[in-house]
């Protein structure tokens, strides 16, 4: 009798904000929780207790002790929060009409040289960034620019691109320029194989810089800005997963 008599009072309450350690809590949400020296722990568990989720809903979110890091169940896949850039990628296998899911990590890395950097000098890429990158299947976007080196090319770059795959064990690489006589570079052979270079002053090279002489002075692939330009002149060297 009484929860027939207090029910039309009490439907409003719960259709109310929750708020805890405030008395105001925001319209917008359902639970509002403030606090300054303590935070919100979401439910923890292993990968193998995670994946057990029995119909677990899109949007569900759970802290993984076995990677350490925060997924998201989005559709029928689980998402990893480490990395924002992830998406999701479907791929048939000889032809079938069944498509299966995998996350791929989107991973980018940008190199910058600008006035400070020594003409006639390169900087070493390290191979853990290359292989990371460039050693799947879909190999790696490189991308090559440079900017502000002329009245016209104040804040807009002018650059050149491609796509390269790389080979960690063998040192073999290659690149989307390559053509019937060109099989590829190979890893410190004592000659320099451009990947991509810019007004021949920037170049992305599997050499270094080495008094001017054609010889593959280091191993590993190198940034490097060759010639003289204004000051002004900023260089860049992206690699994008």
């Amino acid at each position: 009798m009484l929860a027939v008599l207090l029910g039309p009072f009490l439907l409003p309450l719960m259709a109310q904000p929750v708020g805890i350690n405030t008395t105001k809590p925001d319209a917008s949400a359902a639970l509002d929780i403030e606090d300054n020296s303590r935070g919100l722990l979401m439910p923890r568990m292993t990968t193998t207790q995670r994946k057990n989720i029995l119909n677990a809903a899109s949007g569900l979110m759970v802290f993984d002790t076995d990677t350490q890091s925060f997924w998201l169940k989005q559709n029928t896949d689980w998402v990893e929060l480490a990395n924002m850039n992830q998406f999701v990628r479907l791929k048939s296998v000889n032809g079938s009409s069944t498509f299966t899911s995998s996350t791929v990590e989107k991973r980018r890395y940008v190199w910058e040289l600008s006035s400070s950097h020594p003409t006639g000098s390169s900087i070493s890429i390290p191979d853990q960034i290359i292989a990371d990158a460039c050693a799947d299947e879909e190999g790696c976007l490189v991308i090559l620019s440079m900017s502000n080196f002329d009245a016209n090319s104040s804040g807009v770059s002018v650059f050149g691109s491609c796509r390269m795959s790389y080979n960690p064990a063998t040192k073999r690489w290659r690149a989307s320029t390559d053509n019937s006589t060109n099989n590829g570079g190979i890893d410190g052979n004592n000659s320099i194989e451009h990947v991509l270079s810019i007004y021949g002053n920037v170049f992305f090279s599997d050499a270094s810089y080495s008094n001017a002489v054609g010889s593959d002075a280091a191993t590993g692939f190198h940034f490097m800005k060759w010639t003289a330009y204004p000051a002004t002149t900023v260089c860049r060297l992206v690699i994008e997963d």
